[in-house]
């Protein structure tokens, strides 16, 4: 009896170790969430391997049992922290075939249970998330004798935030003995790195419970222009554009009060995408009877016709050598308010002059032109990330463009109960400023609006 409370006291101790975290008004104490993922003790055949997957990351492995071959099959552990919030795919692999996906909706400060199920068949539940109670209890209650317990800390949802300069941790594997009353602490054989690419806005973003029915949003983060045309080198590439649009999003759902369904989301988008999205959006304003409220946000290349100075919107899989592919500024702008609107938000983290985050997609000839002004039709206000011929540019340490990392704070620290007028005073302000400080240049947002508007734009809020 004595031996058993001790054991159960260590496995108290061993948990601690782990940050096992029960929600609370807290949760956002800490920057990370901390996932468990139980393989229950059931035979398979045991040649399979099964791997375990954040979107497309992999965060462990759990290998077949077959119980012909061995006195009993295994239960075992994966646990991993998890430093971005938000909607991820957590999917298990067996050998190459995807055996089942379960969505999760992360957030920083909590835990969760995941059990495994090897024997389940395909889709039917192999993967279910458990209550906390039901998780904590399956942990302490899981039996030493064959525990296996692998402690990850990996870069987390590159997918999202591009943590290029994160080392992948060390994983460590700890083995308890049967006839050892004391659990093993799991220790991360490398310790946290410094240079982690972090931003205050990814997380503890502003929730309100109002949901605004008829506002409609397109969000598009082109970043990887390389992978799609074999002639460009990955210089050309936009650093950190689909975090700008993954965290927008998330800013848009929680903040804007934008219903998730309302939402048009796209990363590295090819031309015939974005004219069909741009094509559906202007279908909906067209059945929402003028009662729409329509945000369009893009970070990624934009590039000018030299002759007609005319700015153009550059999808992944076109080049600016190519830009009768491309899609005219003016003309996202004209299908946007195709059919009347309450009001228009256009929020555009890309440079029209020829110049880039990294470089231009045509940077070896040095182009920088000063796009054309065209008028703008409807309820529309355009938030740009620069003027003339400058360059939009990246603010590295937040991992974010300089302009969409400010429109995010500025977002975060009003709960989004600004006026347009506010934040355009406070865009041309921080970037302007942060701009020559960090990248020893100017880059000075400017907020346009159509003639119909007046100034009446300036009251314009985001919280009503």
């Amino acid at each position: 009896m004595i031996r058993v409370i001790i054991s159960f006291l260590a496995l108290l101790i061993t948990l601690d170790a782990y940050d096992l975290k029960e929600p609370s008004g807290n949760e956002n104490s800490v920057n990370y969430a901390v996932i468990y993922i139980h393989r229950l003790a059931k035979s398979t055949n045991a040649g399979v391997k099964y791997s375990i997957l954040f979107d497309n990351e992999a965060v462990g492995l759990f290998k077949g049992i077959n119980t012909a071959f061995s006195a009993e099959p295994r239960e075992e552990w994966i646990i991993t922290k998890r430093f971005v919030e938000g909607k991820f795919f957590l999917k298990v692999k067996e050998n190459i075939k995807i055996k089942d996906i379960l969505v999760l909706n992360v957030k920083a400060g909590r835990s969760y249970f995941i059990e495994f199920d090897p024997s389940a068949a395909y889709g039917i539940n192999s993967l279910k998330l458990l209550t906390f109670r039901e998780g904590q209890d399956q942990l302490i209650l899981s039996r030493t004798k064959n525990i296996q317990i692998q402690y990850n800390d990996l870069t987390a949802r590159i997918e999202a935030d591009k943590f290029r300069s994160l080392e992948d941790f060390e994983t460590a594997t700890i083995k308890t003995d049967e006839d050892n009353t004391q659990s093993e602490k799991p220790q991360a054989l490398v310790s946290e790195t410094s240079d982690r690419i972090y931003s205050e806005v990814n997380i503890n973003i502003p929730t309100i419970s109002r949901k605004c029915e008829y506002c409609f949003a397109m969000i598009v983060g082109n970043e990887d222009y390389s992978s799609f045309q074999t002639d460009l080198h990955s210089e050309v590439d936009v650093d950190f554009a689909k975090s700008d649009a993954n965290i927008f999003r998330e800013y848009s759902i929680k903040t804007l009060g934008i219903p998730d369904d309302n939402i048009i989301y796209m990363e590295n988008a090819r031309a015939i995408e974005m004219q069909r999205a741009l094509n559906k959006l202007s279908l909906i304003i067209k059945n929402s009877d003028s009662k729409a409220k329509v945000y369009f946000y893009y970070a990624g290349h934009g590039f000018p016709d030299e002759l007609t100075r005319e700015p153009y919107i550059i999808p992944v899989d076109v080049n600016a050598t190519d830009l009768q592919f491309a899609i005219k500024l003016k003309d996202v702008y004209a299908k946007l308010a195709e059919y009347p609107s309450e009001k228009i938000t256009v929020f555009l983290d890309a440079c029209f002059s020829g110049g880039a985050r990294n470089q231009g997609l045509l940077a070896v000839r040095g182009v920088k032109v000063k796009p054309k002004e065209n008028p703008l039709p409807g309820n529309i206000v355009i938030f740009s990330a620069s003027s003339g011929e400058q360059s939009s540019l990246p603010y590295k340490e937040k991992g974010h463009g300089m302009f969409t990392y400010y429109l995010l704070k500025k977002l975060q620290e009003s709960e989004g109960k600004v006026s347009y007028g506010e934040l355009s005073k406070y865009l041309k302000e921080n970037v302007g400023i942060k701009s020559v400080m960090i990248n020893n240049k100017e880059q000075n947002p400017q907020t346009i609006y159509s003639v119909d508007g007046n100034e009446a734009w300036k009251n314009w809020r985001f919280d009503k």
